[in-house]
């Protein structure tokens, strides 16, 4: 399977696109990781991103916050 087939098939079995499912996955993980306690740049990099800059946008898009 081609990966815009893949993107097209994954869209229609469940309403989002494969980069939106991963970054809600990110934020939910990291959510769940800041309430133990680590630093934002620690959870950051255990998330997939590069630095505690780039995963604040990402809160902001998904939860408004």
């Amino acid at each position: 399977m081609s990966r815009a087939r893949f993107a097209v098939r994954f869209r229609q079995i469940t309403g989002e696109t494969p980069a939106d499912c991963l970054a809600s996955w990110r934020v939910m993980t990291a959510q769940g990781l800041l309430k133990r306690g680590p630093q934002l740049k620690h959870v950051a990099d255990d998330v997939g991103y590069g630095r505690a800059s780039a995963l604040t946008p990402a809160f902001v898009r998904k939860l408004g916050c």
